[in-house]
């Protein structure tokens, strides 16, 4: 019974409907952040160094047009966002690897939650721990990715170099804080989905048992039906046909007195 009963809702369509709402908006929010600068720094007058995941710009805001530079991140160098310390190259991979992840994640909970909501009357549990697993996932991920990346930006990678300690949290930063929220939000109504999952029995009406056993028929009752007095119908009376006569083919001869003559 997939479809449920007729105007009978199923208490976990609203928590797995939050669920998947909420996976949406971490997914959309974590995919923004791999692409967004996390934190930002003025490392000398008129400078402006922007740093996210895979690239590093420096802008030059004292000019009009703000013209910038980027060059691609090589956490491996000892001049590189990573300033050659090992702490990090591990802090800045550890941002990488786990925003990445969670953001797919995301996405799976968001199909899975999606798919779940219309085969509740079915009680898929197995599904629905899909969808908790994943949220769970999802969660984790992008929780250990913004803290990672508070570590690597309170971190002296590099004495001597102005762009350390970098701080100044930006748009990839407060994407991931937020989306780490949402998918808590997510985690939390698929586990109580779940849970109405498990405990939920749907009211099912008493019926009467048959009078007669199911083998047997029950009798039929007729209604009676009224009494009609008996009709004569009076008819023609019918004559019938003479048999025809057929002349016969020769005359009998007609027998005579004998005729005495008198003398």
């Amino acid at each position: 019974m997939a479809g449920g009963p007729v105007g009978v809702k199923h208490p976990a369509k609203t928590l797995f409907l939050i669920s998947a709402i909420t996976s949406l908006l971490a997914f959309t929010l974590s995919l923004i952040a791999i692409f967004v600068p996390w934190s930002w720094k003025d490392t000398a007058v008129g400078q402006r160094t922007w740093v996210d995941l895979w690239k590093n710009c420096i802008a030059f805001v004292s000019q009009p047009l703000h013209p910038y530079t980027c060059q691609e991140n090589d956490i491996d160098q000892v001049g590189s966002v990573a300033g050659g310390s090992m702490k990090c190259r591990g802090y800045f991979a550890a941002t990488q690897v786990f925003i990445v992840s969670g953001c797919v994640f995301a996405f799976l909970a968001l199909v899975f939650a999606f798919l779940i909501i219309g085969k509740l009357w079915s009680k898929p549990i197995a599904l629905a721990l899909y969808v908790c697993t994943l949220t769970f996932l999802a969660f984790s991920c992008i929780l250990v990715s913004f803290l990672m990346w508070i570590v690597y930006a309170e971190q002296n990678c590099q004495p001597g170099n102005t762009l350390f300690p970098l701080k100044g949290y930006s748009y990839g930063w407060i994407c991931a804080v937020v989306a780490t929220f949402l998918a808590f939000l997510a985690m939390l109504t698929a586990y109580l989905g779940l849970f109405k999952i498990l405990s939920f029995k749907p009211f099912i009406p008493h019926e009467e048992p048959p009078m007669y056993p199911v083998a047997a028929e029950a009798p039929v009752y007729l209604e009676p039906q009224p009494y009609y007095e008996p009709v004569a119908y009076e008819y023609p009376p019918v004559v019938a046909p003479l048999a025809p006569s057929y002349a016969p083919a020769y005359a009998p001869a007609v027998a005579y007195p004998p005729v005495l003559a008198a003398y």
